[in-house]
């Protein structure tokens, strides 16, 4: 068999894909979490990261790693308006 099809990344199952919401969780307003950690958390990929962001969700750097303070994160989705539709 050939080497290069039995290969398989780390921790995701064959045929897997990373927009299932195997991580939804709760968000704890003590945590500090690393965005990879965040974006898995609420089950966000790139561009779900990018539109919060743009959408002003505050986030703090820390060298080149960037950090989202779990307090900051439900203030932030607090004050958004409620969808009615």
């Amino acid at each position: 068999m050939n080497a290069k099809a039995t290969r398989q990344r780390p921790g995701r199952p064959t045929g897997s894909k990373s927009t299932t919401t195997e991580g939804m969780g709760a968000i704890r307003p003590e945590a500090v979490y690393p965005l990879p950690v965040f974006c898995r958390l609420l089950g966000l990929g790139s561009r779900g990261w990018r539109s919060l962001r743009t959408a002003g969700l505050p986030t703090r750097r820390f060298g080149k790693r960037a950090f989202v303070l779990g307090r900051d994160a439900l203030e932030w989705f607090a004050a958004l308006p409620i969808d009615q539709g």
